[in-house]
């Protein structure tokens, strides 16, 4: 009896153990904010409570969310609601998206075209339209701060693809390409308010920004756009 009694109390120490450690793995996962302060936060989402968990949009689908590095936060259009991001998270329109400080972040949209963010990044996505299958396709976005890399890819079945990036004082449209942009607010310390563009797929620029080799974008003469 006491043989049974013992192999019992063993079955029963397991199993609490067991899972005791899938609620860890649990917390872990939900735990996306953990490490970060609250001044670490952009002052657009100071008064928010940024939440430790998704929180599913009611717009269009627009992509997902790939890679984070650091702490990311997802806000919806008004800013009235914001969550810490993580891999796999779905992006809808006008959901904007903020990196925060020594942080990173790669998006892939619906219809291909990636994003990179580096750190203190402001970028909001507008407009998403035109899968694979489709003839013609377009990426808006809107990006207040920050360095990115944005990647317009092209798919021979298309007949048109363009990339659209608005800043505070200027906007780039591409066609099929790869380019940089910074954006500095007046006041900062570094290079000017103007954003600085970039369609050079050969530069190094940028290239601390990023995460995962991304998809080759099919080859094209790259024009400067024009300021």
């Amino acid at each position: 009896m006491n043989c049974y009694k013992r192999i019992f109390s063993l079955i029963v120490l397991i199993t609490v153990i067991a899972w005791g450690g899938m609620a860890g793995i649990s917390l872990a996962a939900d735990n996306r904010g953990h490490g970060a302060p609250a001044d670490a936060l952009p002052k657009e989402l100071q008064s928010i409570d940024v939440k430790d968990y998704f929180l599913p949009g009611k717009t269009k689908e627009a992509g997902v969310i790939q890679t984070t590095m650091g702490h990311v936060v997802v806000a919806r259009g008004d800013l009235r609601q914001a969550y810490f991001a993580a891999n796999g998270d779905k992006l809808y329109e006008q959901d904007v998206l903020f990196t925060l400080k020594a942080s990173k972040c790669r998006v892939k949209l619906l219809n291909n075209d990636v994003i990179t963010m580096g750190d203190r990044t402001r970028i909001a996505i507008k407009e998403v339209a035109g899968e694979t299958n489709k003839a013609e396709k377009k990426t808006n976005l809107s990006m207040a701060r920050g360095q990115a890399m944005f990647y317009a890819i092209r798919v021979l079945s298309q007949k048109s693809a363009a990339m659209t990036v608005e800043s505070p004082t200027t906007v780039a449209g591409v066609r099929g390409t790869k380019f940089g942009m910074e954006v500095a607010m007046a006041g900062e310390n570094n290079t000017a308010a103007l954003p600085l563009l970039l369609a050079d797929a050969a530069s190094d620029w940028g290239r601390h920004l990023i995460l995962a080799q991304a998809p080759p974008p099919a080859k094209h003469h790259h024009n400067r756009p024009r300021l």
